[in-house]
């Protein structure tokens, strides 16, 4: 997962809309590539992660309150599907 938190800036992150725009993305964790299908969590989903986040960075609420009225992003990085047949 990853918060487009800006900390706390009015606008979203350039990788924010990127990601949007081309959900197929990897990561390299450890000299391991890892191919992902990223999507922008909401509702209850959306939340979860929150709280999830904000446990392990406290500092984000703050984040959140000099946001204003933008709603800081929540995007999930799946493991892109791999084709069968």
């Amino acid at each position: 997962m990853l918060v487009a938190s800006n900390y706390g800036n009015q606008q979203n992150l350039a990788w924010y809309y990127n990601l949007k725009a081309n959900p197929p993305c990897s990561t390299t964790f450890r000299g391991r590539r890892h191919e992902m299908e990223a999507y922008e969590a909401e509702g209850e989903e959306r939340q979860r992660l929150w709280v999830l986040d904000v446990s392990v960075y406290p500092p984000r609420n703050h984040y959140a309150q000099r946001a204003g009225n933008r709603r800081i992003p929540v995007m999930v990085l799946p493991p892109a599907r791999v084709p069968t047949g």
